[in-house]
């Protein structure tokens, strides 16, 4: 009986694609020069300016602590400090950090990204400025509650961003970009942590201020941090094959719910 002609291996199976998300498009990080001023200079520059204005910010939220002592004026003191120094990490890891292995060069990406790190920026300069300047008109009434919810939501929110943007380190970015991939300390809470302790602070301040800008800024900003999620998953998915486990386990931006 002749032996068995033993079978040809079976050609390696092509990796199984994510649902398409529209605008997906990965590109090749810039290199080089480009990169020294696109992936460090320019956004170094931009939150370098955000902490000069929020450190004069601080100063006179502290300044208002100490000569009007209440727990609410330090609330609203600790809470400055933390969005103080969560201003102050992109800088000093956006000058230090690698290039990344791709990023999303879509034009929808790149609008979400932007536009989402610009409302969150400029909520963060309306719940430090007069009540009424420039905010539109106001909603509902508030008072001594809300005062203190938006003292506790942005000191909270920030505090906590501060302790997911140190974890996170290079794997920060303001357009996708596939560095790193985090799963641990506060990506243990949820897949994006740094989305929610940002949207914590932003509700603390839209809630206050009541005004018809920053409530909308709000609501804004959430559908925005939505959309992020969406394409940075699919950029992790494309390089962390282990990326799909990880987000069968934990949801996506609230702990417990969604």
């Amino acid at each position: 009986m002749p032996a068995p002609i033993p079978a040809e291996p079976l050609p390696p199976m092509a990796p199984v694609d994510p649902a398409p998300v529209p605008g997906f498009k990965v590109s090749r990080p810039p290199r080089g020069l480009r990169f020294l001023v696109f992936g460090r200079a320019v956004p170094t520059a931009f939150y370098g300016i955000l902490v000069w204005l929020q450190f004069h910010f601080f100063l006179s939220v502290a300044s208002t602590a100490f000569q009007l002592p209440s727990a609410l004026n330090f609330l609203n003191a600790g809470g400055n400090l933390f969005y103080l120094v969560f201003s102050i990490i992109p800088v000093v890891i956006f000058f230090t950090r690698p290039a990344p292995k791709s990023y999303l060069g879509s034009f929808p990406a790149r609008f979400a990204a932007f536009t989402g790190t610009t409302i969150q920026l400029l909520i963060g300069i309306f719940i430090n400025i007069e009540k009424g300047q420039f905010q539109g008109p106001s909603l509902y009434p508030s008072g001594d509650v809300t005062a203190y919810i938006k003292a506790l939501a942005i000191l909270a929110g920030f505090a906590f961003a501060v302790y997911a943007l140190a974890y996170l380190r290079y794997g920060f970015s303001i357009v996708p970009q596939a560095t790193s991939l985090a799963t641990g300390g506060p990506y243990r809470v949820c897949r994006h942590p740094l989305y929610l302790a940002e949207l914590t602070a932003a509700f603390g301040g839209s809630l206050q201020d009541s005004h018809l800008l920053p409530v909308l800024g709000f609501f804004a900003l959430f559908g925005l941090q939505l959309m992020r999620t969406r394409y940075e998953e699919r950029l992790l998915r494309y390089h962390f094959p282990e990326y799909a486990a990880y987000a069968s386990t934990t949801k996506r931006l609230i702990p417990g719910l969604f």
